[in-house]
């Protein structure tokens, strides 16, 4: 795994925040926006807290393993070869909910790629840029299992953390509460991957002082986006750990 840190000069908050990206992206998305403003990473150093944003392994500047692309060059036999898939521009822009269909808007959407007629060309290439292949398809052992090791290394080195997670990293998250009780303070969940809470997880969410699920607008009546599935998993979870006497809150926002 890759970690990139900024520590400001004048540390304010005691906790550093972890910041894990989701499928598709790289750490790269916590940095910037596609337009240009600041990003997350930058806000909160400026205010003062300890950042690490995280290319987790088969990822960015974490790398891949080459070695099962290379097997299958060198013995013509490609039936052991990892699939390397990458989320397309117009893929991105349902999932992401700017819009129905392709490059088509929802009313009122601030997403700078898009307009009230449609796609802005030049942020839009710039938003597609970000994306990268999913890598780690090539890892042995696999993500599920390699990334959760690595979020409980980091933790180890830098010690009691709040986590913050996009996407497909919920479920490496959930990996995290459970395998370093006492390290994640607190858990940030935007728009995660929230899975069926098994009773251990929920016993370890409820030790995590404050869990926060946030989630974005044009959610209802859009079935092509995975946004629905994921509120109605990440409520249930939200739910779940509060009925255990845990602390979860679930904010719906408008980006």
């Amino acid at each position: 795994m890759y970690v990139h840190y900024r520590v400001p000069v004048a540390v304010t908050h005691k906790l550093p925040i972890i910041m894990v990206h989701g499928s598709g992206l790289t750490g790269m998305s916590w940095e910037t926006t596609p337009d240009g403003r600041e990003g997350w990473a930058t806000y909160f150093t400026r205010h003062g807290f300890k950042v690490y944003v995280v290319d987790f392994p088969g990822r960015g500047r974490a790398g891949f393993n080459v070695t099962p692309i290379n097997q299958a060059k060198f013995t013509q036999d490609v039936s052991g070869q990892p699939s390397l898939s990458r989320t397309g521009l117009e893929s991105a822009w349902i999932a992401f909910r700017m819009g129905p269909s392709d490059f088509v808007p929802f009313p009122g959407v601030q997403a700078p790629e898009a307009t009230a007629t449609g796609l802005n060309e030049e942020i839009a290439e710039q938003f597609s840029a970000q994306g990268v292949p999913n890598g780690e398809s090539t890892l042995d052992p696999v993500s599920s299992v390699t990334v959760p090791a690595s979020i409980d290394a980091l933790l180890d080195k830098i010690g009691p953390s709040i986590l913050m997670v996009h996407s497909q990293a919920g479920t490496f998250a959930d990996n995290a509460v459970a395998g370093r009780p006492g390290l994640v303070k607190m858990m940030i969940h935007v728009e995660s991957n929230c899975g069926a809470l098994s009773a251990a997880a929920i016993a370890a969410y409820k030790q995590v002082p404050n869990v926060l699920y946030i989630h974005g607008d044009n959610v209802v009546g859009n079935p092509a986006s995975t946004g629905q599935p994921r509120l109605t998993l990440c409520t249930a979870a939200q739910t779940a750990i509060n009925a255990a006497g845990g602390r979860a809150t679930l904010n719906r926002n408008r980006f």
